[in-house]
């Protein structure tokens, strides 16, 4: 029998003209990957489908991150329900006492998009915001002129480069693949710098 794991944000009771798709999330136990920390009061969990990653974070008591997974993983295996209530916070209801609030974040297909214009660095995919290996990068010159482009891994020691002032002529677009973007998220910013104001079209998967 499939489990299915209920998450409400508080928004439906507390505004519910702010109702959106962020407000409540049904999730199939057999699509959750990961429960991992993320920060000393938050707990992420995330799920996996064929349209892309979805994650809920948790808003827990300080240090409470293996208790609260450990009800979790007890609740899935248990329960003779097809729906189970994780985090209800409209009905205040929640699979652990120390949950303290909901955020339900979605990702499509498309991870991040991004226009560059000029030479300033671009944060393309900020640090602890990678949660699944990146399938490609494409950069797409949309400029008159041919774009100079870096593409580099940074954190609070260095810049790691995994391209270096290559050149992508006009109306060409430059791919990476997922082996070339394959790093730890949680270590590293990924950026992407132009040598001039040659803009281009970032888009990842």
């Amino acid at each position: 029998m499939d489990k299915f794991l209920l998450f409400t944000s508080g928004v439906i009771s507390e505004t519910p003209a702010n109702t959106n798709y962020d407000s409540m999330g049904v999730y199939n136990s057999n699509n959750l990957q990961q429960i991992k920390p993320n920060g000393i009061d938050t707990l992420s969990l995330i799920f996996s489908s064929e349209h892309g990653t979805s994650y809920v974070d948790l808003k827990i008591k300080r240090g409470t991150h293996s208790v609260v997974t450990q009800s979790i993983v007890s609740a899935i295996k248990t329960s003779k329900e097809s729906m189970l209530t994780i985090a209800d916070i409209d009905n205040n209801s929640f699979a652990n006492p120390n949950i303290r609030g909901v955020v339900i974040h979605s990702t499509s297909p498309i991870i991040a998009y991004v226009k560059i214009i000029n030479a300033t660095q671009v944060n393309v995919i900020p640090i602890n915001t990678k949660l699944e290996r990146l399938k490609s990068m494409t950069i797409s010159n949309i400029h008159s002129g041919d774009a100079t482009v870096q593409v580099f891994l940074s954190n609070a020691t260095d810049n790691w480069y995994i391209l270096k002032d290559v050149s992508i002529p006009v109306g060409s677009t430059l791919k990476l693949e997922g082996d070339e973007l394959d790093y730890d998220g949680s270590v590293f910013n990924l950026y992407v710098k132009l040598s001039s104001a040659t803009p281009v079209d970032i888009i990842v998967r």
